[in-house]
């Protein structure tokens, strides 16, 4: 079941599978979770995150599906070092090869201003994601509880409304516009700070 605009703690449940910004809990939350039933929290499904080249969506900083055969090639043709090769496919790939640049007031000013070659790459990058929400559709059987569009590029009506009319037979969608990475980090940091969390070494 999809709580649409709440958490899901209130929820008779066993698992509580919270999506995007409605993960946050506190102690009241716990509590109102066991009073339900709830016994554990896991974040919920979302599309599989496959490697930069793999078939996913284009996005601003990234290159959509790639054909195998001419990736292949490139790899082969000495032209590029493999770190090279890794920033043409995510890092300086998507809209950022195209138009300079991953602003999304900025794609969407040239998109008010009638800027066509900016039009098409977002129409492209709308069917391409559009499609990879569908395929999802065909792996869950068409058992979709909801279709959710989060990160910076969801602030933009014109993709949001272009991905929602060609997904929303599969399931409601849900917009989260805006994205959490710095809030996220802060936090932590903050407990840290606090000693209320251990700070951890990554290598």
């Amino acid at each position: 079941k999809y709580v649409a605009g709440a958490r899901p703690w209130g929820e008779k449940c066993d698992i509580a599978m919270p999506s995007a910004t409605q993960h946050e809990n506190d102690g009241d939350d716990a509590r109102q979770l066991l009073a339900n039933g709830g016994n554990a929290v896991t974040p919920g499904p979302t599309l599989p995150t496959p490697p930069p080249a793999g078939d996913r969506p284009a996005a601003p900083e990234r290159a959509a599906t790639l054909p195998a055969a001419d990736l292949v090639r490139l790899c082969f043709s000495g032209t590029y070092t493999e770190d090279q090769l890794l920033k043409r496919i995510a890092g300086s790939a998507g809209l950022a090869a195209h138009l300079g640049t991953t602003d999304i007031l900025e794609i969407t000013r040239l998109l008010r201003e009638g800027d066509a070659k900016a039009k098409l790459l977002i129409d492209a990058m709308i069917y391409h994601t559009a499609k990879c929400i569908a395929s999802e559709g065909a792996v869950l059987r068409g058992h979709v509880d909801a279709i959710l569009l989060t990160g910076g590029i969801a602030h933009s009506d014109y993709i949001t409304s272009g991905i929602r009319s060609r997904v929303d037979y599969l399931a409601p969608v849900h917009i989260f516009p805006g994205e959490n990475e710095m809030e996220a980090l802060a936090l932590n940091a903050l407990a840290v700070l606090r000693g209320e969390r251990a700070a951890q070494i990554y290598k």
